[in-house]
């Protein structure tokens, strides 16, 4: 009896040690590799809003929503974060103009997953902090602030992943 029960306790405690081992604890948005869960990934934008409104357009009514106003051809893009530290643009099926490149680079990116601040720097070298709201494998939600005319606005971008 006594054997038996010395068994079944060897048996709980590897179940235990494997079970305690599969759950190491893991940085959100962060795939076990640390590279972020967006990388090598296409992203579709699927909602844009600026705080406070801006009058977009020159209509006289602030307008919050950033992404209905777009053309066809402008949501169908999608943007990848690549694992070299370059970002591109895959111009989509419905390109504005006829000329426009299937993929484009758009510059390159660095991560901070401390503060979760994505820092995208175009190929002009002008900078963009977004701070990452939520990173999932199927969804981006990001935030960036900047000053236009003395006034902080506050854009919201969320994608999903294509």
């Amino acid at each position: 009896m006594k054997k038996q029960t010395a068994q079944g306790w060897h048996v709980l405690l590897v179940l235990a040690l494997f079970y305690l081992n599969s759950c190491k604890t893991e940085k959100p948005g962060v795939n076990p590799d640390g590279k972020p869960v967006f990388v090598d990934k296409k992203w579709l934008a699927v909602s844009s809003t600026v705080s406070p409104k801006i009058d977009l357009n020159g209509d006289g009514i602030p307008d919050e929503d950033l992404y209905a106003p777009l053309p066809d051809c402008e949501k169908d893009d999608k943007i990848s974060f690549r694992g070299d530290g370059k970002y591109v643009l895959d111009n989509g099926g419905k390109r504005c103009d006829a000329i426009d490149p299937a993929e484009e680079q758009l510059g390159t990116w660095t991560y901070t997953s401390d503060n979760k601040t994505l820092l995208i720097k175009d190929s002009e070298g002008e900078e963009q902090h977004w701070v990452v709201q939520e990173s999932t494998a199927t969804r981006l939600k990001m935030q960036n602030t900047t000053a236009i005319e003395g006034t902080n606005y506050t854009i919201t971008v969320v994608l999903k992943a294509d």
